[in-house]
């Protein structure tokens, strides 16, 4: 696939949209920037190709092929001698199932654990207080759970 030199006025619209989109779902702007670009060119780029797409550093975008990689969002499609292409791995339903999962399994989870290991030393009004931020912890995980399932 031979890659686009530029991207037009209404391409460029559409990645700052899915790069907003990728920062809210827990992605930096250039991870965001650049997991879109591959996702809108739906082909395989290399580093160089990445970073004339997006107006990153070939450095930038290497760290953040490398995070992007490590999250599952991006793959090694083929190499050339030394030279990797790239292409987005998943999907924008991907993404999102990871951030409410990271939200579910880790920072839900540890708010539980922590409130049903500390909720006795508590002082009574506080107490009341503390469990029933731990009901709804528990709902609010067990919803994303359900969310998550949806998803699948």
């Amino acid at each position: 696939m031979k890659m686009k030199a530029v991207l037009t006025e209404v391409e460029k619209e559409l990645l700052n949209r899915l790069t907003r989109l990728a920062s809210l779902l827990g992605l930096n702007e250039a991870a965001g920037r650049i997991w879109g670009v591959l996702l809108l060119t739906g082909g395989s780029l290399s580093q160089k190709e990445i970073s004339k797409l997006t107006n990153y550093s070939l450095g930038i975008v290497s760290m953040n092929l490398s995070r992007l990689e490590s999250l599952g969002l991006v793959k090694i499609v083929k190499r050339v001698g030394k030279k990797k292409f790239y292409a987005a791995s998943s999907s924008l339903t991907d993404l999102f199932k990871n951030f409410v999962s990271l939200i579910a399994d880790n920072h839900l989870e540890a708010l539980v654990n922590h409130l049903q290991n500390t909720i006795n030393s508590f002082d009574d009004h506080t107490k009341k207080n503390a469990e029933a931020i731990l009901h709804e912890s528990k709902k609010f995980k067990l919803f994303l759970k359900n969310l998550i399932e949806k998803l699948k």
